[in-house]
């Protein structure tokens, strides 16, 4: 509801004025003076001055307070679109120290096995159980990736291409029950074989089994594949043994394995697209 003009503020100061100059010429009457034209018109002039100059310094204010806040927020959003470029270049930095410490590793498997031809690709998901038992990767056919070509890092065996797309791959981990390796502890050379078992994926774990109840193994030993059916190349680094159990009354045994990739934290892997043993790569 809008207040009426008798109740407003600009009214009360006109009522003010009025009642302050009737009072002033009043007094000259009865005193007999004179008032000159110059104190008149400052008596009349100096409080609508005053009142109109406080309004007006109101409006400059707020007008002045707006255009500053109007500054701040695009000097805010200057900075905020410098510190995202920021990031980005932090991160794109990471990303290429993290890709040239990965050549270097990969570098030493080149150099062992001088017959590796390499793809490479960054996982972009894995399987929803977090265990990493799949991999999706960002490569497939048009990188030359076909099935059964072997996945490794720098550090290791991670599995092998089941499924390929033009841009897209699934690994099989060497934590997936359905994965089989043919193994060999470095150290001794006893033979077994990698699997992936349901019990021990929740620990990142897989198992060597059917191994000679006789082998010599003891904690801390490497395994790595035998080569042994030519799928796989001989010598990748499997993982390191971190249990042994035995079986039906010490008739037979196993041992735990620790691989030596993270399936749960891996974000980038080479595929092996072609080393001597090639007959067995091709598709199905």
């Amino acid at each position: 509801m809008k207040k009426s003009f008798f109740r407003s503020k600009l009214f009360v100061v006109l009522i003010f004025i009025i009642l302050f100059l009737s009072g002033f010429m009043l007094s000259v009457a009865i005193g007999g003076g004179t008032m000159p034209h110059k104190q008149l018109v400052g008596i009349v002039m100096t409080p609508v001055e005053t009142f109109f100059s406080k309004v007006g310094n109101g409006i400059s204010g707020f007008f002045s307070s707006f255009s500053g806040y109007s500054e701040l927020e695009k000097e805010n959003g200057e900075l905020k679109s410098k510190i995202n470029d920021l990031q980005t270049r932090l991160n794109d930095v990471l990303y290429l120290e993290q890709e040239n410490e990965q050549l270097r590793e990969i570098l030493g498997v080149k150099e062992e096995n001088p017959d590796f031809e390499f793809a490479f690709a960054d996982v972009v998901s894995r399987s929803d159980d977090g265990y990493g038992g799949k991999l999706t990767i960002n490569a497939g056919t048009n990188a030359g990736i076909k099935n059964k070509n072997i996945v490794i890092t720098g550090e290791g065996l991670v599995g092998m291409v089941t499924d390929v797309g033009l841009n897209w791959a699934t690994v099989t981990t060497i934590l997936d029950p359905q994965m089989a390796v043919g193994a060999a502890v470095s150290s001794t050379m006893d033979m077994g074989m990698i699997e992936g078992s349901a019990d021990l994926k929740a620990e990142g774990l897989c198992r060597l089994s059917y191994m000679d109840v006789s082998a010599v193994v003891t904690r801390g030993d490497i395994v790595e594949t035998s080569g042994l059916g030519g799928t796989f190349p001989k010598n990748l680094t499997i993982g390191t043994i971190t249990d042994i159990v035995s079986e039906t009354q010490g008739l037979s045994m196993y041992a735990k394995v620790k691989p030596a990739v993270d399936m749960s934290s891996v974000k980038m892997v080479y595929i092996i697209t072609n080393f001597d043993n090639t007959g067995v790569l091709d598709e199905d």
